[in-house]
């Protein structure tokens, strides 16, 4: 990422291991392209479907969600 002018690194003071990593100008404008597409996509996705409908497919899913940790489905071990 240093090499693709993505990132730099700056030693820090306190802490000759250590590194900062700080975002160049170059990946905070990849960073909002990359924005825009998902925003875009998200768009087309819900086109048609009300914010009624949306609230409610949310709902359902929470339900799903916490219905499926009661019978132990978040971890293996637990079964």
């Amino acid at each position: 990422m240093v090499q693709n002018g993505l990132v730099e690194l700056e030693a820090s003071p306190s802490d000759k291991r250590a590194k900062f990593v700080h975002l160049t100008e170059k990946s905070r404008s990849q960073m909002q392209q990359v924005k825009s597409f998902f925003d875009r996509i998200d768009r087309s996705l819900l086109d048609g479907v009300s914010e009624e409908k949306l609230a409610v497919f949310e709902e359902v899913m929470g339900q799903l969600q916490a219905n499926i940790e009661k019978i132990g489905g978040e971890d293996e071990e637990t079964r």
